[in-house]
């Protein structure tokens, strides 16, 4: 039997089960549009690998070379171009972090930060660190390309400079679908942002696409065989195939539901010509029409909907018996729960009741494992590999070496003194226990042994190293009493690089009008939080200690361990370790305070203050202690912040540093901040008169409260003290109501703590409900908020200033909790040995606000009129 069929029968059956080819991608990557010169260029980021642990990588941004269009003309990218980016990049032109969003939704998240430019040959490369939520983009979503943008000559819209080519910024973005593409391929849909393709991302996709089509060709031909059918009629149907498939790009779905309509389309064929008589195809043919093809695709399509929605629910079955059984495991934590109930990704509708229970047992006993880990890393066995082993005896417990070292130290003068606080280690501070557990981590070999000496074990006479739990006891009268610590985000994080980024959630109502109000028709206004990223950098705080060889010496009898001067010593340094971290972090938010709403004047004429001799006073105060990041070698990054320049005449004066190591001549030196004062000395630190006229560049700020101590005629000191208290209302205010924060700390010196007591309301008969003292004179809450007094001398602070704000906007981030090195020998300045030890500890830590979070601090500054001279 002859049968004609129409070839129209397959394209119309394309026609109708495959999705309309889709629309041309507009990729925009700036704020609206607002750039209308700004280019784009699409590169791979095939290649690019990103671990867990270390999510920075090195990507193409674009390359030089010449390009042409017919709407823009000729369009050159040179290296000089390239050159001018990274130059732009270092000095921030942009005014912002650069930063790449995932599919052009900067309000999804940054998905990861420019870290740094640089040219390379003929291309522009950037150091670029990811985001998790980046990095699942890349690995797990498909998003393996890079569409950057930039503009010939960038124009800040302040001063209205022009600063040259400069990056704005970059996106990530999935596999267009790409065909017979030119040299360059240009937007349709935006004429004023011509987008530039990468030669080698053309050539990427042109291939990859063509391989796709060739390889379902090749699979539609294999069933057509299977079939039986004559060459003539695979012919035809492969020649349907890769006329509908020019439509579906690379998408697999699509190619695949051709693939399988043509071969059905093959199976009526090989039915309806049982004979295998040539079949020649040709429109208006009589028999089998688009109608009963396309009734027998419909009858496909609902068996494959029945047979997915089985499966659907045999997987859904299979999953819940899985978090059925880890829910019921006990003694597991519920980040552990979390954790391995990820593994239900693994079922599928095929995976069988017992296969799903064999998952279950497995990945709970893999959480029994990670529970113990966790168990171990908090009594100081982190880290560690091979079989552990827990004894109940006396000699492995690093607890019992601390409990031995509390008991001892307890029965010292030093303890009896008050000088050390001794706090049990159930009841330590959680950041304190944290810190602990790293370094227990770390030196848990060398406490196990030192446990074994004061026990009576084997003893190295040799060995006069430091003792770990002397080091050990520091952490904890250090930290413990760090009340700061309890006003920032203090954590342990000791995978942290040399520098490293800070989430932070900033509220913007900046685009909220009329108290939001909208009328009809008007457009909306919006407001939000938004999670933001923000850079800090690692800084290595050192400190020396000394310790006498009777410490240091270990013995069989622990009663012969001299705890008098061990607790000295461990007072001692723990005092000055504790200082130098509450001097900076109080510095560190005062200085974010002050740049908040911060003001330059520049070469102002030194005005004389009889403060001092030859001390000078400036017309704006106070004055922002300047700041300058640097790197691990003291390399200073980017540019100074608020700096100070002073001069004696035209000669610049360099900063006196009290090293006494500073080449003879004139130097400066700020006398306070917050007052304002500055003075001319010598190398030596002694007053000097300058050689000409001085001048001053400096910075001061705007976010403060100025309050007089002086007494006026027919008041009272007390009365006078209402007003710091009135101040500290007033600055309250301004956080709540104008920068909507909610301050929970007042912090401000002993001696300024003691005056503020002295207020008149304190009185029995004064006193109100929104402040008072307690029995033992201390400051209760202020108009509601809590008082604080800091415990370590020379902070900026002084006697003058009182910071308030918001607890947990300035992050405190411990890479490495302090530790001491090899101990070596302490000789006097005529050489001779003193029978002391002595080692340097060190701390890697950072110390940040992020910018935008600057604004929740405020301060009260208390000085009497005479103080400025």
């Amino acid at each position: 039997m002859h049968r004609r069929h129409s070839l129209a029968i397959a394209i119309a059956l394309t026609a109708v089960a495959t999705t309309a080819p889709a629309a041309p991608r507009h990729f925009r990557l700036d704020e609206g549009g607002a750039h209308d010169k700004a280019m784009r260029f699409m590169c791979s980021l095939e290649g690019v690998s990103l671990s867990e642990g270390s999510p920075r990588t090195e990507v193409t941004i674009t390359r030089t070379g010449k390009f042409y269009d017919p709407r823009y003309g000729h369009f050159e990218i040179t290296r000089d171009m390239l050159l001018s980016m990274v130059r732009n990049f270092d000095a921030q032109v942009y005014g912002q972090d650069i930063s790449l969003d995932v599919a052009h939704k900067p309000e999804d998240g940054a998905a990861a930060k420019i870290l740094s430019l640089k040219v390379d040959g003929n291309r522009l490369r950037a150091q670029v660190e990811f985001t998790k939520y980046g990095v699942a983009a890349v690995k797990d979503r498909g998003f393996r390309y890079l569409s950057a943008e930039f503009v010939e000559d960038f124009v800040d819209n302040e001063q209205g400079q022009s600063h040259g080519p400069t990056l704005l910024g970059a996106g990530l973005t999935t596999r267009p679908v790409i065909k017979r593409l030119d040299p360059v391929t240009l937007s349709e849909s935006d004429p004023t942002h011509p987008v530039f393709l990468h030669p080698e991302l053309i050539r990427q996709l042109s291939e990859s696409l063509e391989q796709t089509v060739m390889n379902w060709k090749e699979e539609l031909r294999k069933k057509l065989v299977a079939l039986k059918l004559s060459e003539a009629t695979i012919t035809s149907i492969l020649s349907a195939y890769e006329q509908a498939a020019k439509n579906l790009g690379e998408d697999a779905k699509a190619h695949e539901a051709l693939v399988a309509q043509l071969e059905a389309t093959g199976k009526t064929l090989a039915e309806a010509n049982a004979g295998n008589q040539p079949i020649q195809l040709s429109v208006g043919a009589a028999g089998l029409s688009a109608d009963d093809v396309r009734k027998l695709l419909a009858e496909e399509r609902t068996a494959q909907a029945e047979a997915d929605k089985k499966a659907a629910a045999t997987k859904a079955a299979r999953v819940k018996q899985f978090i059925d059984a880890i829910a019921a495991a006990e003694g597991l934590s519920d980040e552990t729960r979390k954790t391995l109930g990820e593994a239900e990704k693994l079922i599928t509708a095929d995976t069988a009741e017992a296969q799903v229970t064999a998952l279950a047992e497995q990945q709970i006993a893999m959480g029994n494992q990670l529970e113990a880990a966790r168990k171990l890393s908090q009594m100081g066995f982190a880290g560690r590999t091979g079989s552990t082993h827990i004894t109940v005896d006396d000699t492995n417990a690093i607890r019992k070496l601390s409990a031995d070292i509390r008991t001892g130290l307890l029965q010292s003068g030093a303890a009896q003194r008050g000088s050390l606080r001794l706090a049990e280690e159930d009841k330590l501070d959680p950041f304190v226990k944290r810190v602990l557990s790293e370094f227990d981590g770390i030196h848990a070999h060398r406490l196990h042994a030192e446990a074994k000496m004061l026990a009576g074990g084997p003893v190295d006479i040799g060995d006069t190293d430091i003792p770990a739990s002397v080091t050990r006891q520091v952490i904890i009268e250090a930290y413990q009493d760090l009340k700061i610590l309890q006003l920032v985000q203090a954590s342990v994080d000791a995978t942290t690089g040399a520098t490293h980024s800070i989430p932070y959630e900033a509220r913007d109502t900046s685009a909220v009008r009329n108290g939001g109000i909208v009328y009809e028709g008007q457009a909306i206004h919006r407001a939000g939080v938004k999670q933001m990223m923000d850079y800090a950098y690692i800084e290595p705080r050192k400190l020396a200690m000394e310790l006498t060889n009777e410490v240091a010496f270990f013995t069989r009898n622990s009663n012969q361990i001299n705890w008098d001067a061990m607790g000295r010593n461990v007072a001692s340094n723990a005092q000055v370790m504790r200082e130098l971290v509450c001097a900076a972090l109080a510095n560190r938010m005062q200085r974010s305070a002050d740049a908040y709403l911060a003001a330059d004047i520049a070469d102002e004429a030194g005005s004389a203050s009889t403060v001092a001799t030859n001390a000078y006073k400036t017309a704006k105060w106070p004055i922002i202690r300047p700041y300058q990041a640097r790197d691990l070698q003291g390399t200073a990054v980017g540019t100074a912040q608020q700096p100070i320049t002073v001069k004696d005449g035209a000669t610049v004066l360099a900063e006196f540093d009290g090293s006494g190591e500073q080449a003879a001549g004139k130097y400066y030196r700020i006398l306070s901040y917050n007052l304002g004062l500055y003075q001319i000395v010598d190398e030596a630190g002694a007053p000097t008169a300058p050689a000409g006229a001085v001048t001053i560049s400096y910075s001061y700020t705007s976010n403060v409260l100025k309050v007089s101590s002086t007494v006026a005629a027919g008041s009272t000191y007390e009365k006078q003290m209402n007003k710091v208290l009135q101040g500290i209302g007033s600055r309250k205010a301004v956080l709540s109501q104008e920068r909507f924060v909610s301050p929970d700390f007042a912090l401000m010196s002993g001696t300024l703590h003691n005056m503020v007591t002295d207020a008149e309301q304190f009185t029995r008969a004064g006193s109100r409900a929104d402040s008072g003292i307690t029995s033992l004179g201390d400051l209760e809450p202020v108009k509601g908020v809590p008082v604080w007094s800091t415990n370590a001398p020379g902070i900026d602070l002084g006697d003058e200033r009182i910071l308030i704000g918001q607890r947990g906007n300035c992050w405190y981030t411990v890479a490495k909790s302090f530790q001491t090195g090899q101990p070596f020998e302490v000789f006097d300045s005529q050489g001779r040995p003193t029978g002391k030890k002595g080692a340097y500890g060190e701390e890697y830590s950072s110390m940040h606000v992020p910018k935008p979070l600057q604004g929740r601090f405020t301060s009260v500054i208390i000085s009497d009129d005479d103080a400025r001279g």
